[in-house]
């Protein structure tokens, strides 16, 4: 009996950390206005592998601008524009040119190997995606950091297991997630560097 009320208060104080870290990172979220990163990023589905370097811009309500330093499509651009709900590509082509083109954001021309599109990248697409989750655990609770583990009960890769999850204890913002599939292979991460949160920056800037 008593070992089942030490679960159960284990339990209890487990999930109420987790509703606090989400809190704190709604309120992150819903104060913020742009913002500037770096974004490594990895994904892996079978025996195909892509991995990018990502100079990634974010304006409120949701202008998404990438451009690809390292990695597949290297060189290459986008633009997500809300209010049109399409995406311009500046892509590279041959050695030295470069093709636009205006896209659905669900075109699968900006879709990584594991389904994943440009439109679900910021931060609010994240944290809606994690607050889906049924099963979630505070693995770690570190200085700087909190780390979640997600149980993924309706993966959206066949085979997925679970997801980890950093979020930092200043910004109130993740920094790192991992996806690791049944067989304890990691399929996926997205490791988020060098954040400038709510630095000046206007739709025209984004714009090539």
């Amino acid at each position: 009996m008593k070992i089942l009320l030490f679960l159960s208060l284990i339990f209890q104080i487990n999930s109420s950390k987790i509703q606090f870290i989400f809190k704190k990172w709604e309120n992150s979220w819903e104060n913020l206005r742009t913002y500037k990163c770096t974004l490594d990023t990895y994904s892996k589905k079978g025996k195909k592998e892509e991995w990018q370097l990502l100079l990634y811009k974010f304006i409120k309500p949701k202008w998404i601008y990438v451009y690809v330093l390292k990695g597949r499509d290297e060189k290459s651009e986008a633009l997500y524009n809300p209010f049109k709900n399409k995406v311009k590509v500046r892509k590279k082509k041959g050695l030295i040119s470069f093709v636009k083109l205006t896209l659905s954001p669900y075109n699968k021309m900006l879709c990584s190997i594991r389904g994943e599109y440009l439109i679900e990248s910021d931060f609010g697409s994240v944290l809606e995606e994690w607050k889906s989750y049924k099963e979630i655990y505070l693995i770690e609770d570190g200085k700087d950091f909190w780390k979640l583990k997600a149980i993924l009960q309706k993966p959206k890769v066949k085979g997925d297991k679970y997801s980890y999850i950093w979020i930092n204890k200043k910004n109130f913002l993740p920094f790192k997630i991992e996806v690791y599939n049944e067989n304890g292979e990691k399929v996926h991460y997205s490791i988020w560097k060098n954040i400038q949160i709510d630095i000046p920056m206007k739709p025209k800037d984004l714009e090539f």
